[in-house]
């Protein structure tokens, strides 16, 4: 899911302020594989030595209980705010922009949330 900037920032700068600066966190999103199936929604792991998908699924969610909530294309990325039944905050998906076709073609296969009136 999301994770604010300021909750991702302060475990890595008390992290450095600890170590006396030896040390320092890299504070970046992880990189995954998506696989839309008829039945769900699979996440692998990107960053492997290979660059390929990992072996093991990380996540899966049911296909029928995801929902697109909200698609935002900026200049260098898609980001694409999913909606999951039973879960208080949604699932953040950002696209660069060389895979944002991929990110816009997944955001169409899965229906729209119904917008409150």
């Amino acid at each position: 899911g999301a994770v604010s900037v300021k909750r991702r920032v302060a475990p890595a700068a008390a992290t450095a302020a600890a170590a006396d600066g030896l040390l320092a966190v890299s504070v970046r999103p992880r990189r995954r594989y998506i696989a839309l199936t008829q039945d769900r929604l699979l996440f692998f792991n990107g960053d492997t030595p290979s660059g390929r998908p990992g072996r093991s699924v990380l996540m899966d969610i049911p296909r029928q209980s995801t929902m697109v909530a909200d698609v935002k294309k900026g200049f260098l990325t898609l980001t694409v705010q999913l909606a999951v039944d039973g879960q208080d905050v949604g699932l953040k998906l950002v696209f660069p922009r060389p895979t944002r076709d991929d990110g816009e073609k997944l955001a169409a296969e899965i229906p729209a949330a119904p917008q409150p009136a």
